[in-house]
């Protein structure tokens, strides 16, 4: 007997599910903590409509998951902030189009076609105007050179200071069931100019790589005949789109391995 009536029990291993760690199931079960760390990051939003059966297969994909960021994951792209560390933001797979945030130690490996929006946030509070000292301290980030910089990037209000920073990830159809994605991009203790011009750089590049991205997977939306399907096309035509492919390589849009792959399709061999 529990100190509020019988003890819970989990619906998954039997044992018992403490008044904070454990989360309510469809039909009135209950899944204890020790099973909840085993499912996916967004399983949490779905406990409540799900069965044991349904938290079962969760594990299991959680488990392959991790497999795959062991045993497949491969980085091709790094994503760094703050220049005093060398601790990657981010680490992309761009051949299987997968990323891992690598500011969480759980190591889940995310699907980069997933990604509906893309955005940073600030967090801020307002400089005491009577502080002279800290008032121009932080006067580069109000300045024209720095919002010619970052044209893309939100401004920081006038007369406030940057507390966070963050890469804000939305996701459409993500296989972990994780809507949102916040990536802090500051460390946690004091920070100085160096730290704030990091973590705008990073989500500059990072912005810069998903458009490039997005224009190629247009590309081959829009281009049948260049990606294979369509219409028969000419040998010039194949090595008119083998030039394309070629100069999309060179920018690093496309990796070695799908140029390699569609020159073998082009030329027929």
């Amino acid at each position: 007997m529990g100190l509020f009536g019988p003890a819970k029990m989990c619906a998954l291993c039997g044992g018992k599910v403490g008044l904070l760690g454990g989360h309510k199931l469809a039909n009135g079960l209950y899944i204890c903590g020790d099973c909840t760390d085993k499912c996916t990051p967004g399983a949490k939003y779905l406990f409540e409509s799900m069965s044991p059966e349904d938290v079962k297969s969760n594990m299991a994909l959680a488990v392959e998951n991790k497999k795959k960021g062991e045993d497949l994951f491969s980085t091709t792209r790094i994503f760094y902030t703050c220049s005093r560390h060398d601790k990657p933001v981010l680490e992309v797979d761009e051949t299987h189009a997968w990323f891992k945030d690598k500011t969480n130690e759980e190591g889940w490996v995310y699907d980069l076609d997933a990604v509906s929006n893309y955005s940073m946030r600030l967090d801020s509070y307002r400089i005491d105007p009577d502080d002279k000292e800290e008032y121009e301290r932080y006067q580069w980030a109000f300045s024209p050179e720095f919002y010619t910089r970052y044209p893309d990037l939100p401004r920081v209000p006038q007369g406030e200071r940057i507390s966070n920073a963050m890469l804000s990830l939305k996701f459409m159809n993500n296989e972990l069931g994780v809507k949102e994605l916040d990536i802090s991009l500051l460390p946690n203790f004091f920070t100085d100019r160096e730290d704030y011009m990091a973590a705008f750089d990073c989500c500059n590049e990072f912005f810069a790589f998903m458009k490039e991205r997005n224009m190629y997977k247009n590309m081959q939306r829009n281009a049948p005949n260049m990606y294979g399907g369509g219409a028969p096309v000419s040998q010039s035509d194949n090595m008119d789109a083998l030039k394309k492919m070629h100069d999309l390589l060179e920018a690093g849009i496309i990796t070695q391995a799908e140029f390699d792959a569609k020159k073998k399709q082009l030329l027929g061999i």
